[in-house]
């Protein structure tokens, strides 16, 4: 990321004050993929709080390196690319991540394994992502 776009990108906390996310415009990054290492795997779950939602990525294979990120591509290693209703919302540099001020209804929530540079890891093609449903509740209901 360029200083020009650090400058304007907004950076969020997650709830468990464990990961880093800072929102980059979706036109930042081409659709280069590398081959996954053998072993790496995604899952993600999500739920709704009183104002958003929780995404936790469960990652096998992969290692955060939010240091390195806009770095060298180093096998095995980088942060998520997360989609929500299929636009790029942010990075995770980090397997928790709060995303607030959602709309009242069902939002479609999709995560990327990407590396330090930015390219998507694939198999056999196709990307390695995850994705999940989640229904956000009219204001003042929900978990949180």
């Amino acid at each position: 990321m360029t200083r020009t776009m650090l400058g304007r990108a907004a950076a969020m906390l997650s709830i468990a004050g464990i990961a880093l996310a800072v929102a980059v415009p979706s036109s930042a990054h081409g659709d280069k993929t590398v081959p996954a290492p053998a072993g790496m795997s995604i899952a993600v779950e999500a739920f709704p709080t009183a104002k958003g939602m929780v995404i936790h990525a469960k990652t096998k294979g992969f290692r955060f390196t939010p240091r390195a990120i806009d770095g060298r591509h180093v096998p095995g290693e980088g942060h998520i690319h997360v989609y929500v209703d299929g636009k790029k919302l942010t990075v995770m540099l980090g397997p928790w991540l709060f995303v607030g001020g959602l709309e009242h209804g069902r939002h479609t929530v999709r995560l990327t394994l990407n590396t330090n540079d930015h390219a998507t890891y694939a198999r056999h093609g196709k990307p390695l992502e995850a994705r999940t449903a989640v229904v956000a509740p009219k204001k003042g209901m929900g978990h949180g």
